[in-house]
């Protein structure tokens, strides 16, 4: 989840997902916004989990779900 409403394009590292921080069974599989039907643009980086944000209305937060495998 995002504080604010990011500019749409903007690349976001989550940190949670470097690679140390997550076992390396768990993979992920798909990154949505909820509440919207858009396709989000992600990569799994040594760093953590690189998204996009999406051109969304509104100035409160995005909310990412996150599927792991």
């Amino acid at each position: 989840m995002t504080l604010g409403m990011p500019k749409a394009g903007t690349s976001l590292l989550l940190k949670g997902f470097a690679g140390a921080s997550v076992p390396s069974s768990v993979k992920v599989k798909n990154v949505r916004v909820l509440g919207s039907n858009q396709v989000i643009k992600w990569k799994e980086t040594p760093e953590g989990l690189q998204v996009e944000t999406p051109i969304m209305e509104g100035d409160k937060a995005i909310s990412f779900k996150i599927e792991c495998e």
